[in-house]
């Protein structure tokens, strides 16, 4: 599993292998990293080993730091070959996202069990703070051109319209906003912080796809894509604090 991580990891920095299977080469990276993780914790459970002084005597520290060493090495050595070869890994983002330019080509991705919702636009209403939005109505000329950086190993920078969030809200009270899907996900933001978030309806001016949130989804300019609530079905205001939240999404 060790080995199989490597590799597969190695694969999807240089953007070589972009699916195994019917999974992509992150969820295998991955699914073998926790793996490996696992079977060392029951390992170390299953065979306990004391502490002995000879595990921090100066050799020892001399081999840790030459395989540091090495590693990096290694590192310098890769990032130096991509930039090279042209391979697609050179374009990575900081965060090791590969670039995807053409907004058609964008993934349908969703968090854990999430699945993609077909929403009527027509139909659909969004609950802010008591008032009743259409999509007609969020449909505005507010633009933003933002970065999408997705956990699963991608971004895209595009131009995003609709309506900036604070337009919507009649209330400074309370201390957070709790945005949420249809699917029930949902992510919580300071209040003030509604400047700076917009419902987007279309990207690079056509009407958002449904796979990527249509008929309206937040964007959230600076954070990575989970906390890009897909399908908003409501925002509330909350007297929480924004930190009042998982990490990560749970649901």
């Amino acid at each position: 599993m060790v080995i199989g991580t490597l590799v597969s990891g190695f694969a999807l920095v240089t953007g070589v292998l972009d699916t195994v299977g019917p999974l992509s080469t992150m969820q295998v990276h991955v699914g073998l990293g926790v793996g490996a993780l696992l079977a060392t914790l029951v390992h170390l459970w299953q065979r306990p080993t004391a502490h002995r002084s000879i595990d921090l005597d100066r050799r020892n520290l001399l081999r840790s730091g030459g395989l540091l060493a090495g590693a990096g090495a290694f590192w310098l050595l890769v990032e130096t070959s991509l930039d090279l070869t042209g391979l697609p890994g050179g374009s990575r983002r900081f965060t090791g996202s590969h670039q995807i330019a053409d907004p058609r080509a964008i993934p349908a991705t969703q968090w854990l069990n999430d699945e993609v919702q077909h929403i009527n636009a027509g139909d659909h209403m969004v609950e802010i703070v008591g008032n009743s939005w259409s999509i007609a109505d969020l449909d505005g000329a507010d633009e933003v051109r933002a970065t999408l950086d997705c956990t699963g190993g991608w971004y895209t920078t595009q131009t995003w319209s609709g309506t900036r969030l604070d337009r919507t809200l009649d209330t400074d009270s309370g201390q957070s906003l709790v945005v949420r899907s249809t699917t029930g996900y949902w992510r919580r933001f300071p209040i003030e912080h509604a400047t700076s978030l917009w419902l987007a309806t279309r990207l690079a001016g056509e009407i958002l796809p449904d796979g990527n949130g249509g008929p309206v989804r937040l964007v959230v300019p600076g954070r990575r894509g989970y906390w890009w609530v897909k399908w908003v079905s409501s925002i509330e205001v909350d007297d929480r604090p924004p930190w009042w939240q998982p990490p990560l999404p749970v649901a």
